[in-house]
């Protein structure tokens, strides 16, 4: 990592930093190094599934919103379904009345719409969530690699 970018890294104030993620959001050139790694030679590894896991949830959590969207969408797709169930059970209570059990239509009905507007209700907080996140991280918008012209003054 040159210079510059370890400049750039230390204005992230964040203070659980996915850094993998960080870097490559600069923008600035990156180059693979390939390089041959040898087998361990005793002990086991430090970095276990659970912590590759912990890591993988970072980088997705860092740099999106996603999974809160994801969640709206669910809730809308949720409380589809759930109108669909309370249609059926409307259905099985007054054309086929004598197969259904006494309450069992008014519960279903009841379960099924709560359900999908919890799920929605905590997609919509979600999505206000995922934005006091954004703004909290304080992330610069943009970075200036080079001023071309000008007097010189950063």
């Amino acid at each position: 990592m040159t210079g510059a970018v370890a400049d750039e890294l230390r204005k992230y104030r964040e203070r659980s930093r996915f850094v993998r993620g960080i870097v490559a959001s600069m923008g600035y050139r990156q180059a693979e190094v390939a390089f041959d790694r040898d087998e361990r030679f005793a002990g086991e590894t430090k970095y276990p599934l659970r912590k590759m896991a912990r890591l993988a949830i970072d980088g997705m959590t860092s740099f999106s919103t996603a999974p809160l969207k994801m969640i709206t969408r669910l809730g809308f797709v949720v409380l589809a379904l759930s109108l669909l169930g309370i249609v059926y059970a409307l259905a099985m209570k007054f054309f086929r009345p004598d197969i259904t059990v006494s309450g069992w239509t008014m519960m279903m009905c009841v379960v099924l719409f709560l359900g999908g507007t919890q799920m929605l209700s905590l997609g919509v907080i979600g999505a206000y969530v995922g934005r006091i996140y954004s703004e909290a991280q304080g992330r610069p918008l943009y970075l200036v690699r080079d001023v071309i012209g000008g007097d010189g003054e950063r």
